[in-house]
């Protein structure tokens, strides 16, 4: 698979997750730096002058094409990984708050994402969809201001 059709695979899936940290530059975009994702990895520029840099990558649950989780790393560009931590589907998203219509049918599906069984071209949630994943974005980005450098 090339890198564009990775990246591609994955990208509708990972844009409904908005990381980002504020960016005190003003004068730049939105106020806030992004995540830039490549495949199912993304980074983004915590400053310090651009030695500290944050890790985030969708990973999968054990089987290939599964995904359950956000494995968060902090590095430094020049002394390595200073921490990390996994943010899982399901300690943000609740049976109760539930978007898909197959509650009934499947009422204790877990909340993963799937990369299909034919042609593996896009990844989306199996079965269980949640309404919203704005807790589990939000939890992300307070972990990422926390290790955010002042002023930045």
């Amino acid at each position: 698979m090339s890198t564009t059709s990775a990246m591609s695979r994955y990208a509708k899936f990972l844009s409904q997750f908005d990381f980002a940290v504020e960016n005190h530059d003003s004068s730049k975009n939105d106020g806030m730096v992004h995540v830039l994702w490549h495949g199912n990895v993304g980074y983004v520029d915590l400053g310090c002058n651009s030695l500290l840099v944050a890790r985030i990558e969708l990973s999968d649950r054990g089987y290939q094409g599964t995904f359950d989780k956000f494995d968060v790393q902090v590095i430094h560009r020049v002394n390595g990984k200073l921490d990390a931590i996994t943010f899982h589907f399901q300690d943000y998203f609740k049976k109760e708050d539930r978007a898909d219509d197959r509650v009934k049918d499947q009422p204790d599906q877990a909340f993963y994402a799937w990369s299909g069984s034919s042609n593996k071209s896009s990844i989306d949630w199996y079965i269980a969809r949640p309404k919203s994943v704005a807790a589990l974005v939000y939890a992300v980005n307070e972990y990422l201001r926390m290790w955010q450098t002042p002023g930045r």
